[in-house]
């Protein structure tokens, strides 16, 4: 298991799908923004990552009944 706390916003409505179990499974893309720098004509650069993530449970049906595309969130 990783620890990570962070922000960012959902690239495309979250997915949500439920195993032969009957578990909810929720999947989702979010941009993040990471590091900045300035460049040598001191313009501000930003990166931005894409991290996806799963969500199991009622978190899933939670996360895919409340967000859609370009909502930000905190993980």
């Amino acid at each position: 298991m990783q620890k990570w706390i962070g922000d960012g916003r959902f690239t495309r409505d979250p997915e949500l799908r439920h195993l032969a179990s009957g578990m909810a499974v929720c999947s989702f893309r979010l941009a993040v923004e990471g590091r900045a720098w300035r460049d040598k004509d001191n313009n501000l650069i930003r990166d931005t990552q894409f991290l996806d993530f799963e969500a199991w449970g009622k978190t899933a049906e939670f996360i895919q009944g409340n967000f859609t595309k370009g909502d930000p969130i905190i993980i």
